[in-house]
């Protein structure tokens, strides 16, 4: 059966190849047929190939076994390559019995396919329901809204690693894995996948099953690669009952007398010994220590150095992934057992290699505990590295600053922060490469974006400009994150010529930020480039491709110029484009009603599918532009479809109210008000933006009682956190109200936060209040 199966594993990579050829080829192709692509869909609802793909697989094993696992895996593949080739140059591998790493490819499992599911809708569910505050680090999941599709893929190899990572992770999983571990050790310590389709087999009828032609002879053991006593198992349950089983078939043609076949027997959870002599083997077996390798201190050991391995080689010089990871603790925790044993044991071999004989430690033996050393060693440092840098990301996050809030001059952060903000900085620091003073390697796109924050909280905004640039020479920057540079820029004094020349830089790297380009159009109109230029430059972005994102910038930046024809004529071709997202629809009908083209922009907006609204945020930007172009009634069917789907939503009873205020229900407005003040009682800096936009409809519309309640919320905020800014910015809405008294005191609070806040000390002079 070997030769059959290598066939077909060779007919798996061909499709592979064909796959990837075809999406060269064309440009889009269906999404990766990788497994751990359903973590995407369990997370976030986008219903993927790989998603569909493990779960037929999932019910294969249920029904047959693991047969996957043995003739379609590409890993499996290669590890029987590797033990092939190793066979052929002298060496065969020999299997490495543990207890306690067979739990890791479940553990594995659970975490990447159970765990995310299960914290969503049981463990943060729980902790709210008595009250209890979620820690830092148990991390919010990404708001699922349902399921939608992602079958065709334009970034094919966007999840994958690139080549200088792949062939390592080959030499790891195949090569390393095989020769320390067995033929099959990746799949019986380290696969994620072949962890939770064991726990499958186990209910599955699908069984290797004997016939009363066996002999005991023990072929069908000698020949099993993933280390199943067969010919025991057979014996006492009258079929292969271990989960490890992978129905590769190769006891079954090593059977001299035929007796071993695939069939349909009692799933392994209910199969019981035969008789009572079996089931007494199965009890002695059991307690036999020869079963395993390790007794059960050095199990426990080995494990729990396995596991400080992982821990310090995922992420690695932001490179090694969790699976490479795995392969690389695996490895590096057996030579730490095979060092350990040559230092303490007379004689040692590992497979046919002499470690240490009659008490003295052989040239192989000191290559060993070198190696054991450099590699347990290189853990412990990286694990430092990513300890220091996860706790990092905890301070930040437990900031819980608005970006935009940071940049006002009346902001400074509470002393708490402060020490948060000097914590994360200097760990960031520490753990990052030689130039910043630290022991580590280069920051990933994430901790840079996060230590730009961080030195903007602390006031060093030229080194955030600095890491903000590395940033978009290295990763992939958002427009958000671009603008904010270009923020920062003015800030610090620069002008904008050189905030231009700047965005001029990133837009040579990364030609798809299109909004980007549309602050630089203004940005060189106010410079006095000439149109032409500007226009030129607009051309040949839109000969590269018209995406919808690429069209829309544009319109807006043919506006800016003045251009109004060309502007509603890429509009509405943005406005009416099947295949544009509903958000890009919702801002070219705005344009257009910008523009003056009302009627365009209402037809278009009248056309959107409400069920395509799949997040708070979409819905209310489509009620908001209806209540544009004058379609009130649609605008507010549209935010109650909407609030019924997401009645947690602040932002969307924040907009009813607006919108109920406009239409004359000032009850339903207050009410709305208060529910979105509610909802956002946990953040001080959400609640007190709630508050300060129900202020303003408050002045807007001359309703006291909507004024009072904006008030009744900026001052929850400030009582919450202790932030200057929150109670300067209550002081200032109590000035508007008239409410000199109150704030006096507001203000005077603000000053005695931050007393050397001249900003803040400028507000109390110019209300005439005394410090």
């Amino acid at each position: 059966m070997g030769k059959w199966r290598a066939v077909v594993l060779t007919a798996v990579h061909i499709v592979i190849a064909i796959h990837i050829i075809q999406w060269l080829v064309m440009g889009s192709t269906l999404s990766p047929v990788e497994p751990s692509e359903s973590m995407k869909t369990l997370e976030l609802g986008v219903v993927n190939t790989g998603f569909i793909f493990f779960t037929l697989a999932f019910l294969s094993t249920l029904l047959f076994g693991r047969f996957f696992c043995g003739w379609g895996c590409h890993v499996v593949a290669l590890q029987d390559l590797c033990a092939w080739l190793m066979k052929k140059l002298g060496a065969k591998p020999k299997p490495f019995r543990s207890r306690l790493l067979l739990f890791a490819p479940l553990a594995l499992g659970l975490y990447m396919f159970v765990w995310p599911t299960f914290k969503r809708f049981a463990v943060l569910p729980v902790l709210d329901g008595i009250g209890v505050a979620a820690p830092i680090w148990l991390s919010e999941p990404p708001a699922f809204h349902g399921f939608e599709s992602e079958l065709i893929v334009q970034d094919f190899w966007a999840t994958f690693p690139p080549w200088y990572v792949a062939i390592p992770f080959l030499g790891v999983c195949g090569f390393a894995c095989v020769y320390f571990l067995g033929s099959k050790g990746f799949c019986a310590y380290g696969c994620p996948y072949g962890g939770l389709f064991g726990v499958m087999d186990r209910a599955s009828p699908g069984k290797i099953v004997v016939s009363d032609a066996c002999e005991g002879c023990g072929h069908c053991t000698s020949v099993c690669t993933s280390n199943i006593r067969v010919h025991e198992e057979v014996r006492d349950f009258g079929a292969v009952v271990s989960s490890g089983c992978m129905k590769c078939l190769d006891c079954v043609s090593a059977c001299p007398t035929n007796a071993l076949r695939f069939g349909i027997s009692r799933p392994a959870m209910l199969a019981t010994p035969k008789d009572a002599d079996a089931k007494a083997r199965r009890k002695r077996a059991a307690r036999s220590p020869r079963r395993y390798d390790l007794g059960w201190s050095e199990d426990i050991a080995i494990a729990g150095v396995a596991f400080i391995c992982f821990l310090g080689f995922r992420g690695m010089f932001n490179l090694i992934p969790m699976l490479m990871a795995v392969g690389m603790a695996l490895v590096a925790a057996y030579l730490a057992w095979t060092a350990y044993r040559t230092l303490r044991i007379p004689n040692v071999r590992m497979q046919s290699v002499q470690l240490k004989s009659g008490g003295r430690i052989r040239a192989a033996g000191a290559v060993v505990i070198v190696v054991a050393v450099a590699a347990v060693g290189s853990a412990l440092w990286s694990a430092s590295i990513n300890w220091m840098r996860w706790t990092a990301h905890l301070h930040h996050d437990s900031l819980g600053l608005p970006a935009a809030i940071t940049l006002r001059p009346e902001f400074e952060p509470s002393q708490t922060h402060a020490a948060s903000i000097r914590t994360a900085i200097s760990r960031y620091e520490r753990s990052g490469p030689p130039e910043l003073g630290g022991m580590g390697w280069s920051l990933r796109p994430q901790d840079r974006r996060e230590l730009a924050f961080l030195y903007v909280l602390d006031d060093r905004l030229p080194e955030a400009i600095e890491q903000l640039d590395l940033l978009t020479l290295e990763g992939k920057p958002t427009t958000e994150l671009i603008l904010q540079q270009a923020e920062l820029r003015k800030t610090i004094g620069d002008d904008q010529d050189r905030i231009a020349s700047s965005l001029e830089r990133v837009l040579a790297v990364h030609t798809d930020l299109h909004d980007v380009r549309v602050e630089w159009t203004r940005l060189a109109v106010r410079n006095g480039e000439s149109l032409e230029s500007i226009v030129r430059a607009w051309d040949r972005v839109l000969a590269e491709g018209e995406s919808a994102d690429a069209r829309l910038a544009a319109a807006r930046a043919f506006a800016e110029l003045g251009q109004r024809d060309r502007a509603i004529d890429l509009a509405v071709g943005a406005a009416t484009r099947s295949g544009g997202s509903v958000s890009q629809r919702i801002v070219a009908a705005r344009l257009l009603a910008s523009l003056g083209d009302a009627e365009a922009a209402r037809a278009s907006l009248l056309e959107i599918d409400r069920e395509r609204l799949r997040t708070p945020d979409v819905a209310r930007e489509l009620a908001d532009a209806l209540a544009t172009v004058g379609e009130r009634a649609v605008a507010m069917s549209v935010l109650n479809d909407a609030i019924d789907r997401f009645a947690e939503s602040a932002s969307l009873h924040e907009a009813r109210g607006l919108l109920s205020l406009v239409e004359g229900d000032a009850h339903q407005a207050l009410t709305d008000y208060q529910t979105a003040a509610a909802l956002s009682a946990g953040n001080p800096f959400a609640l007190a933006g709630i508050g300060e936009t129900i202020v303003r409809a408050g002045f807007g519309s001359r309703n006291r009682a909507v004024l009072d309640a904006g008030l009744n919320a900026m001052r929850q905020a400030a009582e919450m956190g202790e932030h200057a800014i929150l109670h300067h910015d209550y002081g200032q809405a109590l000035l508007a109200a008239g409410r000199r008294n109150a704030a006096e005191r507001s203000l005077h609070r603000a000053v005695e936060l931050a007393p050397g806040n001249a900003a803040i000390a400028r507000s109390l002079a110019v209300a005439g209040f005394t410090r």
